[in-house]
């Protein structure tokens, strides 16, 4: 839109409404809104993940979570 063309906010409100109606207040608003409803959407979903996982090795702790791939691989060890 170009500011030039109205002389307040208020009439170029007025103006689109009278010429285009609703859809022209929300012209251009669709590409916008998918986007932002794809990324909310990876958003929530990475959020949620994370923070199962997070709650997971908290309650395991970081040592356990790396140290079982360890313990397996000495327990191979011994038993050979």
């Amino acid at each position: 839109m170009q500011t030039g063309d109205f002389p307040s906010s208020w009439q170029c409100l007025q103006q689109t409404w009278r010429h285009e109606g609703v859809r022209g207040l929300f012209a251009g608003i669709s590409s916008p809104m998918v986007s932002s409803i794809i990324f909310s959407a990876i958003l929530f979903g990475s959020y949620e993940n994370f923070k199962e996982f997070y709650s997971t090795v908290r309650a395991v702790g970081f040592g356990a979570l790396y140290g079982r791939g360890a313990r397996a691989e000495v327990n191979l060890h011994t038993l050979l």
